[in-house]
């Protein structure tokens, strides 16, 4: 369990769970984790993402 306001920055999971929790295409996925990742707010690598800017990504959700 993490502390309040601490943020995971590493998450394990691939592509096509994260769409399916989202009910998104992998590709959707993969265009979009693309997209934040040239933005410089994730890092995508094998079986997991990477967050780099949790709080671009929390403002994107507001």
């Amino acid at each position: 369990m993490l502390a309040p306001g601490v943020v995971q920055r590493r998450l394990a999971l691939n592509q096509e769970q994260l769409g399916a929790m989202l009910a998104l295409t992998r590709q959707t996925v993969s265009e979009t984790l693309r997209d934040f990742e040239t933005r410089g707010w994730v890092r995508r690598g094998y079986g997991q993402i990477e967050l780099l800017d949790p709080e671009a990504l929390r403002a994107l959700g507001r």
